[in-house]
């Protein structure tokens, strides 16, 4: 990312220093959201939702007065979608060191390893993939992934590779053929990575 157009981008969201965690992305959107008209309510919103893992009707029926659903649905749609254009880069910023790792997963990577990268838990990390418009970055619960592809994509990326590995899924595996396998996947994280990765996303139980 563009330092430059990381700089401008931080005057236009009106911040004095641009965040260099996740955390203090979080903080400085979320008191950006609080600072406008119906913002209170808005910022209660998106806190509901992403902190407090909230479905929609337990959202609006938390608020005083309570709304309706699609009202909590419209609030965070048309609140993300205005501050996406101005917030994108800065998020890109911040979250570079974990773009790499999905870069280098083959557009997939072990959430508990990007979570430890950040210094975050996952609602601060949902939030903020949500402000970004130049990938479709996300977290995968099913997974435990945070990815840069569709569900189904995923899905299918996953049946995929498992099918590579199908010989050795019964009996445990020869770590150095699991890497070669993945390789030809294009996926190449680093070991510590790969090994969390082939384990709790692949299914592959590894014999050293």
């Amino acid at each position: 990312r563009d330092l430059a157009q990381v700089g401008t981008t931080r005057l236009r969201c009106g911040l004095d220093t641009a965040p260099d965690t996740v955390i203090g992305l979080v903080d400085a959107y979320l008191t950006h959201v609080g600072s406008h008209e119906n913002g209170a309510r808005d910022r209660r919103v998106l806190l509901s939702y992403y902190r407090d893992s909230g479905t929609l009707e337990s959202v609006a029926s938390s608020l005083v007065p309570p709304i309706t659903r699609e009202r909590v649905r419209q609030i965070i749609a048309t609140t993300l979608e205005k501050d996406r254009p101005v917030w994108s880069a800065l998020v890109e910023s911040v979250l570079m060191n974990a773009t790499t790792l999905i870069d280098r997963g083959g557009g997939i990577a072990p959430l508990s390893h990007c979570l430890a990268l950040l210094n975050c838990e996952e609602w601060h990390l949902r939030l903020v993939a949500a402000l970004v418009t130049t990938s479709q970055i996300r977290v995968d619960s099913s997974f435990s992934a945070l990815t840069v592809l569709p569900s189904e994509e995923l899905k299918g990326f996953v049946r995929q590779v498992r099918g590579s590995l199908e010989d050795y899924l019964e009996s445990g595996h020869d770590w150095q053929a699991v890497v070669e396998i993945l390789g030809d996947w294009d996926v190449r994280s680093p070991d510590d990575v790969l090994r969390s990765l082939a384990q709790s996303i692949l299914g592959v139980r590894i014999d050293d």
